[in-house]
């Protein structure tokens, strides 16, 4: 598992304890941040077993999964001010969880440079159950300079480069470097 996965899940659980939208009172427990690794990696484990693929490595597709581990787990602050539903909420805490390690990495790797291709006309589908190897297909059309994307999690194997790709691209679409565009489980990066 890629360390910049774990470390978003861990940064979901602080988020969630530091949003305006929680009930403080509540707390948000230790099981929160446990049930949503789980929930990652079993995602990741059903996308390896429907497309044959090993090993199965989690991305940032698969935490569109934690709705599932984290809905009911979070008490709402329903007297504040800012109303929002639990799904809101969540989608909320995940994108600044995705910012906040994202932050870290492109300062050390130098990924801003990734957001500057956009500016071409470059277009990049990403999907939960997208094979890893499609997305080496991808790439071919975009310039060299996106492997620095594989400099935040050196390895070899497509699906941990596959993972590497879509925390990049969720990254810059946090930073509000890219737009973003789904339907029915693919994701479409461009500026």
């Amino acid at each position: 598992i890629p360390y910049f996965m774990r470390e978003i899940i861990e940064q979901i659980t602080v988020a969630a304890r530091a949003s305006k939208y929680v009930d403080h009172d509540s707390g948000v427990s230790a099981r929160f941040s446990i049930a949503n690794y789980r929930m990652m990696v079993a995602a990741a484990r059903r996308r390896g077993a429907v497309l044959n693929e090993k090993p199965a490595v989690p991305r940032i597709s698969d935490l569109g999964h934690l709705y599932s581990s984290s809905l009911g787990k979070l008490e709402l602050d329903l007297m504040g001010a800012n109303q929002m539903s639990e799904r809101q909420v969540l989608d909320a805490i995940v994108a600044q969880a995705i910012q906040d390690v994202f932050q870290e990495y492109i300062v050390e790797h130098g990924l801003a440079e990734i957001g500057e291709i956009f500016a071409q006309g470059i277009k990049i589908e990403v999907g939960d159950m997208l094979p890893s190897s499609e997305y080496a297909e991808r790439l071919k059309r975009v310039p060299p300079v996106w492997d620095k994307a594989f400099e935040v999690n050196a390895s070899g194997d497509e699906a941990i480069r596959a993972s590497c790709i879509e925390f990049v691209l969720a990254g810059l679409y946090a930073n509000s470097k890219i737009s973003r565009s789904q339907d029915h489980g693919r994701i479409v990066y461009e500026i």
